[in-house]
């Protein structure tokens, strides 16, 4: 179970990846899969923890993706389907970004593995994007979401 800032520091590491990927130019769908997988981790800092109201109860108190996945009694297969809903909720001004990026790594894993330098420019550039709107700032590191 990974904190907000082990999150993040993973995202780090794949955006690490991404750009050593992107400077090598031949595995354009590597490139977008990490960019996806990295902006995954950015969005998940950002969003976890969190509290869900329920009626007349005192709110349940989500730690991870797991947790939420869980409560909503969704199988592993729609993992990517409740974060992306996540995303919408709590992140929506990045959403279409992230939701592009989910679409074309599952694209570029398993159905084409050459991509156009415009594509993989377009995936580092959402990345970058979501990890601007996801990075934490000094007053949101203790504040509960």
């Amino acid at each position: 179970m990974a904190s907000s800032q082990e999150s993040y520091e993973h995202g780090e590491h794949n955006e690490a990846a991404c750009n050593l990927l992107a400077l090598n130019q031949n595995f354009p769908d590597w490139t977008i899969t990490t960019a996806f997988y990295a902006s995954l981790h950015f969005v998940t800092a950002k969003i976890f923890p969190f509290s869900h109201p329920i009626k007349e109860q005192e709110p349940l108190n989500f730690k991870n993706i797991e947790e939420w996945q869980k409560f909503k009694n969704y199988g592993s297969a729609k993992r990517h389907e409740l974060l992306k809903d996540l995303v919408a909720k709590y992140c929506d001004s990045v959403a279409d970004q992230y939701e592009w990026l989910l679409s074309s790594s599952w694209n570029a894993r398993y159905h084409h593995h050459q991509h156009p330098k415009e594509l993989v420019n377009k995936a580092i550039s959402y990345m970058k994007q979501i990890k601007a709107h996801c990075t934490p700032t000094q007053e949101k590191k203790g504040a509960k979401k």
